[in-house]
């Protein structure tokens, strides 16, 4: 700090040596008035100075069309990120995971009883391990216990107490225990002696939604206890026989899956099964695209002939494409094919776009190391790429089978703007019905107008500079704010306003870090 108070009170005397030579004792005392102030700024408070002082975004925060726009929630962490995910938000979490156990249990009670109370047995009680009678325990009043008990659903609660010791051994010991070998073996035992208590409670269960619960169960024990074949052999005996469309058998499935995986076996079988898991279930949705893996022809040929239709088929692509490397017209062009009316597609045309409107230089960052030959490549392949999903869109979009054509049609429009064909881009907004124009499209319009009006800005003053500075904020675009600051930065350059431009990309506080020129310096005291 001391060094930095230093090289400023330097820079402040180099100033105040070239006044005394001006001999303007009037200018002086008003510029070291105004400099003693700016330093007096420097050590307490961050000034943010005129339209654009913002700090350099990551990739993600360039994103001008908007990754929500595909309103598809439950696939949120597969919107466009150069990271793994999109977004911290793993859909296997306990949450809901726990929210879809739930509803089927209301189902399974015929929505007698409310989810509070199930939730309550099930997940806030240690009663069901610790007893076989919860008559005794505080639970005994409990909804859910009494609709089972007033239905004679032995089967039910005999699964629940069975469950809720699983539950206890659902992990390892952590690696870094010193009696990590002792304690794993210890619940390797366990876990064992389960797996006989649960098949005893397989074959006596009448009901087959219990039936399922304790397949999942006995597969996932032997999953754990890293025994492959015996989880194969347990999903085909228990599972299979009593299947449904019910979470719970998407789980199940997923294990069988990894099982086959670990054993080097058909690999081509292993990732249609995690297609399935995926298309399912939400709540493993990001387990199963991790596990997929799908690496050659002959494997992803055996998984399409696996697909008994062609949503099955259309899961697969859109699981292929998720790379945020890869280019995705390709599996476009497939699922449209296949299921026209697929969300897979809003959640891919936004992806693409997000991906293609990155500009060359962080393209070329990406690359770590690029020279000029390169940046034109990445240049030339990016509007080629542009092109061709432009190209695409036109074609589709007139034949009036997409779920959701306004999404498609902005992406069209964004597709000219990125070419630099504005006016092709206004074209594309203004054939979109105001009766689909939801909130959040009008949103997305309005940023785009103010990025084509940012680029066909030719001259920048205090009366453009507000204006447009006020509908940036309105819109909460951070790429959007991003690319004023960038836009003012450069006319100011052209226009040779010095203290506009060093302002446009830094504020007093950075006059810590970057130190102006004394011209810029000048310039800078003039314009406060």
């Amino acid at each position: 700090m001391i060094v930095k108070i230093v090289v400023i009170l330097k820079f402040y005397f180099t100033i105040y040596q070239k006044l005394i030579f001006n001999n303007s004792i009037m200018k002086q005392s008003k510029t070291l008035l105004k400099a003693f102030i700016s330093l007096l700024l420097l050590f307490n408070v961050r000034q943010d100075a005129g339209s654009c002082g913002w700090s350099e975004p990551d990739y993600d925060m360039r994103k001008f069309f908007a990754s929500e726009l595909s309103n598809k929630p439950l696939f949120e962490p597969f919107y466009f990120s150069f990271s793994r995910l999109y977004s911290d938000k793993w859909y296997d979490d306990i949450n809901l995971s726990k929210d879809d156990n739930l509803n089927d249990w209301v189902a399974y009670c015929n929505n007698k009883v409310a989810k509070k109370d199930i939730d309550e047995l099930l997940y806030m009680s240690d009663a069901l391990e610790n007893t076989t009678n919860l008559a005794t325990t505080k639970y005994a009043n409990n909804a859910m216990y009494v609709y089972l008990m007033k239905n004679k659903d032995k089967s039910a609660l005999e699964y629940l107490y069975f469950m809720k010791k699983c539950s206890f051994l659902a992990s390892n010991v952590d690696e870094w225990d010193e009696k990590r070998s002792e304690k794993q073996t210890k619940i390797n035992v366990e876990r064992v002696k389960l797996l006989a208590e649960g098949e005893k409670l397989y074959k006596s269960a009448k009901n087959n939604v219990i039936k399922l619960r304790l397949g999942y169960q006995l597969v996932r024990l032997a999953h754990y206890n890293k025994e492959y074949q015996q989880t194969i052999k347990l999903y085909d005996k228990y599972v299979e026989p009593v299947f449904s469309e019910n979470q719970v058998a998407y789980w199940a499935m997923g294990h069988k899956a990894g099982a086959i995986y670990s054993l080097g076996q058909d690999r081509g079988l292993a990732g249609y099964l995690f297609s399935r898991m995926f298309e399912k279930s939400p709540a493993k949705r990001v387990n199963a695209y991790y596990s997929f893996k799908i690496y050659d022809d002959k494997d992803w040929a055996r998984a399409m002939e696996l697909c008994k239709n062609n949503k099955e088929k259309a899961t697969l692509y859109f699981i292929r494409s998720i790379n945020p490397h890869s280019v995705n017209l390709e599996e476009l062009k497939s699922i449209y094919a296949l299921d026209n009316q697929s969300d897979y597609l809003d959640v891919l045309l936004v992806r693409e776009l997000n991906k293609l409107e990155q500009s060359q230089d962080e393209l070329v960052r990406i690359q770590l190391s690029a020279d000029d030959e390169e940046k034109r490549k990445v240049k030339q392949i990016k509007r080629k790429n542009i092109a061709d999903l432009k190209a695409f869109l036109e074609k589709i979009i007139p034949e009036n089978k997409l779920k959701n054509p306004a999404l498609f049609t902005l992406g069209l429009g964004y597709c000219d703007y990125m070419l630099g064909n504005n006016a092709g881009a206004r074209k594309s907004f203004a054939n979109i019905p105001n009766n689909v124009k939801t909130n959040e499209v009008k949103m997305q319009m309005t940023i785009f107008e103010l990025m084509m009006q940012l680029s066909e800005l030719q001259k920048v003053g205090e009366t453009e500079e507000n204006k447009l500075l006020n509908e940036v904020n309105n819109t909460k675009s951070l790429a959007l704010k991003e690319m004023l600051r960038e836009t003012f930065e450069e006319l100011y350059k052209k226009q040779n306003n010095k203290a506009q431009e060093y302002l446009s990309n830094n504020d007093t506080y950075d006059l810590q870090r970057v130190l102006p020129t004394l011209v810029v310096a000048e310039d800078l005291i003039n314009f406060s």
